[in-house]
């Protein structure tokens, strides 16, 4: 069942018991509903995500470590955007399916794409091993993540402003 599906069926039950449909002394609910609703309303935390074609998906599991802009030139040419914004990730959160191809941008850098239609994936250093950075807009659902601050600030591109209060680094 897709997460949306799943989204609206809680947010059903949730109308519903608000409206007084039922409540939770119900023998309806507790009979039969329970084994469902504790699915239903279980705090996991999944994101899915993939590329413009879909041959290349993913699913996340879990917080992520952080969450931010990034300004500096390379990431912005990988993107041809004025910003790029990351999903910081633990390498074990994730599951991929389908071809990516890894281009060393630098020393120590690998930045993907998806092999059939180049749509930018992540960025990985060597100086975060097991981290993987996804890009913001690879996520089905990239509205769930907030930035919390900017990188390389001092190579973004002057008529670009985010007008917002994170820190600047």
């Amino acid at each position: 069942m897709p997460v949306s599906d799943c989204i609206s069926i809680k947010q059903m039950f949730r109308n519903c018991e608000l409206a007084g449909c039922f409540n939770s002394k119900s023998p309806f609910v507790f009979t039969i509903l329970s084994p469902f609703l504790s699915v239903l309303f279980a705090e996991t935390k999944m994101a899915s995500g993939h590329c413009l074609c879909g041959q290349f998906k993913f699913e996340a599991e879990g917080d992520p470590r952080w969450v931010a802009y990034c300004h500096c030139a390379s990431c912005r040419r990988h993107t041809a955007s004025p910003v790029s914004c990351f999903v910081n990730l633990n390498l074990t959160q994730l599951r991929f399916s389908g071809e990516r191809s890894i281009y060393a941008s630098s020393p120590g850098v690998r930045r993907s794409f998806c092999a059939t239609c180049g749509t930018p994936l992540a960025y990985e250093t060597a100086e975060r091993p097991g981290e993987i950075d996804l890009y913001i807009n690879v996520f089905d659902h990239p509205e769930a993540f907030i930035p919390q601050k900017h990188v390389f600030y001092a190579e973004h591109i002057a008529w670009f402003d985010v007008q917002d209060d994170l820190p600047r680094e």
